[in-house]
């Protein structure tokens, strides 16, 4: 790591080290078309912490209850979830759902994103499918 007006910067062979964060800055210049500045965060994480090679899956108990109500979205919680990384469920305070798509439609495949946290990281997407609602006389 190397510095230069208060700024470091990173060597082509040099590698932080799990659990570091780095935050970019991009200022822009004055005189130009543009104004301000903007800033992001990444985290490092080790590759053994990465949600893209997780299994994630519906927890069974869940998709028999995973019904489609009239007007009503299929909302699921981290609970709902069983999440597999390295032969290890994981804890649900290691996951995030950031998002769910596709949850009003009996039938149809909806799709949810976890993001891990807590020295997890990247995001992993899944499918499941929407069971109707059925009535009993």
């Amino acid at each position: 790591v190397s510095e230069s007006h208060g700024t470091a910067y990173l060597a082509g062979s040099d590698k932080l080290a799990p659990g570091a964060t780095v935050t970019l800055v991009l200022e822009a210049k004055s005189g130009g078309n543009y104004t301000g500045t903007i800033s992001a965060s990444y985290h490092v994480i080790a590759k053994d912490k990465s949600l893209k090679k997780a299994k994630v899956a519906l927890k069974d108990s869940v998709k028999t209850r995973i019904t489609y109500e009239e007007g009503m979205p299929v909302e699921l919680s981290e609970s709902d979830l069983a999440v597999t990384l390295n032969g290890s469920t994981l804890d649900s305070s290691n996951y995030e759902i950031v998002s769910c798509t596709g949850n009003v439609q009996a039938g149809k495949k909806a799709k949810v994103t976890v993001r891990g946290k807590n020295g997890y990281g990247n995001m992993k997407t899944v499918t499941f499918t929407i069971n109707p609602l059925k009535y009993t006389k």
